[in-house]
């Protein structure tokens, strides 16, 4: 699935939403081209509180095309997409476009297939879809974010893959959610995403491309070290020597990034992280940068290894000398549905839990006094399976 273009099949976000919040950023965030792309004159939109960018998205009708994404290596995501898409062609009444031809010509019912905004098939194009269902792990919503350069409909993820950090929904929790759509509604949660641009030695943009998770430049399958020099807006920052570096968002703290070495930072926090990968440094420390900084990370001529460019897992090609990648906050965020009425806090805080068993470890005991008759016998131990999580306790 290719991006779309900037100016083409991309819909612009809906103007006049307002917040029934009486703070005036948060009024300005909703009015402004920040916002998530929405169904025009047919949504509610409100702040949930004060100190979140959280919001109550509630349709007044339902929403009038749907597109679904699937994996393509997992043959219950196949299964799944058809079993949905027979529910909300005939349950729902309304339109269903599918991301991959062959799974389209498997079902009985009228659907757009394809690659719509380069196919130009007959039916809508990916600028009226008002709602995606991902069914699959977090790579396949990945795979929908290079759908949307600009605005993005709001995205629900439904799990099938292995970890589900951000594709957190199960069928009938999909299906309530769309019975329900245009009464009850759902929250969203606005991640981060990252604009990288990707210049010739004339300093000329060749390509664009968004990412949700992080955006890395490194050595690729070359054995040689990586040198590349580092400008923080407009100012040298740092030349860089490893394996390579990478510019990650919140949402990304906690993929490649955690696993370089980055900090883990909540999704309501607006910035860029800023992580090198294996550095030939022992004084280098990861950077967290604010959300309005631009990165440009450059291949001098005194680089002597191969240089790979690769956005959210996306192989981009290969960098030459006097090449550069300019990396800033785009101005659309992400839309991702929360399950049932939970919010980006909960949700955060219980994905580190039980996804990643952050801080899991054995709870000590209390210390035991003399005389004290209302406790376990002090010499029996804990099996070494029994392990508590110190922040549910």
């Amino acid at each position: 699935m290719g991006m779309l273009d900037d100016d083409d099949n991309v819909s612009l976000p809906t103007e006049g939403l307002e917040s029934s919040n009486v703070g005036s950023r948060l009024r300005t965030m909703l009015r402004s081209e920040y916002i998530a792309k929405l169904p025009p004159d047919s949504v509610y939109s409100r702040a949930i509180s004060p100190h979140c960018r959280d919001y109550k998205i509630l349709y007044s009708a339902k929403p009038k095309t749907i597109l679904i994404c699937q994996s393509p290596f997992n043959p219950d995501a196949r299964a799944a997409a058809l079993e949905l898409e027979e529910f909300i062609t005939s349950a729902l009444n309304v339109n269903v476009v599918m991301d991959e031809m062959p799974l389209a010509q498997e079902t009985n019912f009228k659907v757009y297939a394809g690659q719509l905004a380069r196919e130009r098939v007959e039916g809508p194009s990916y600028s009226s879809v008002d709602l995606v269902i991902s069914i699959g792990g977090d790579g396949t919503i990945l795979n929908v974010c290079r759908l949307f350069s600009r605005s993005v409909p709001p995205v629900i993820g439904l799990s099938m893959g292995s970890l589900g950090y951000m594709a957190k929904f199960k069928m009938d929790d999909v299906k309530n959610i769309l019975q329900k759509i245009d009464t009850k509604g759902f929250n969203i949660s606005l991640r981060a995403r990252l604009i990288v641009k990707l210049l010739d030695e004339n300093e000329h943009v060749v390509r664009k491309f968004t990412a949700l998770n992080e955006c890395v430049v490194d050595r690729g399958i070359s054995p040689y070290i990586t040198t590349l020099d580092v400008y923080y807006d407009g100012n040298y920052l740092t030349t860089v020597s490893g394996d390579g570096l990478l510019v990650a968002t919140p949402s990304g703290s906690t993929a490649y990034s955690m696993s370089a070495g980055g900090p883990i930072v909540h999704p309501n926090v607006r910035s860029m992280l800023f992580t090198v990968i294996c550095p030939h440094s022992i004084s280098y420390r990861p950077l967290v940068l604010p959300a309005d900084s631009q990165i440009e990370i450059a291949v001098p001529q005194d680089n002597r290894g191969d240089v790979r460019l690769c956005v959210d897992g996306y192989n981009c090609g290969m960098l030459k000398h006097g090449e550069s990648v300019r990396i800033a906050c785009a101005e659309h965020a992400f839309p991702l549905v929360l399950p049932d009425d939970a919010e980006t806090v909960t949700e955060w805080c219980k994905s580190l839990r039980e996804h990643l068993h952050w801080n899991f470890r054995v709870r000590q005991k209390r210390l035991y006094t003399k005389g004290d008759t209302n406790v376990d016998d002090p010499d029996d131990t804990e099996t070494e399976t029994t392990k508590v999580d110190t922040m549910a306790n």
